[in-house]
């Protein structure tokens, strides 16, 4: 995908893209949108803490997430026939608390370096 950002000052034409599919500052309103409320994903760097409200019933999630000073990937299988759900989660650069909602469930986790966190909720 390509998002145009160079426009020609003297004239209604696009001017010239920067690099063939690339996405800079004009991607972070809808790309920031879709990451908080479509995923579902709120990250505050400076606690060093997501929070991760689970909506969708489908899988859902994020790999290579990056917030503060950590990359996270954070998966939700889809939900079985009780509504259960398995999800994984890695903080590949340094320990984070993670706090998931879904539905009426809250878990509170810290997410260790490295490590492979999965749990069904």
């Amino acid at each position: 995908m390509t998002i145009w950002e160079n426009y020609a000052p003297d004239s209604i034409t696009p001017g010239s893209n920067s690099r063939p599919d690339f996405v800079g500052w004009s991607g972070i309103a809808p790309i920031t949108f879709f990451i908080e409320h479509a995923i579902g994903v709120k990250a505050d760097a400076p606690n060093n803490t997501i929070e991760w409200v689970i909506q969708s019933e489908d899988r859902v999630g994020i790999e290579d997430f990056w917030f503060g000073e950590n990359t996270v990937d954070m998966i939700c299988g889809k939900a079985d026939k009780k509504g259960r759900r398995e999800v994984r989660v890695t903080g590949k650069d340094r320990p984070f608390d993670l706090v998931i909602r879904y539905g009426d469930k809250l878990v509170e986790k810290k997410i260790l370096r490295g490590k492979q966190v999965r749990m069904v909720i």
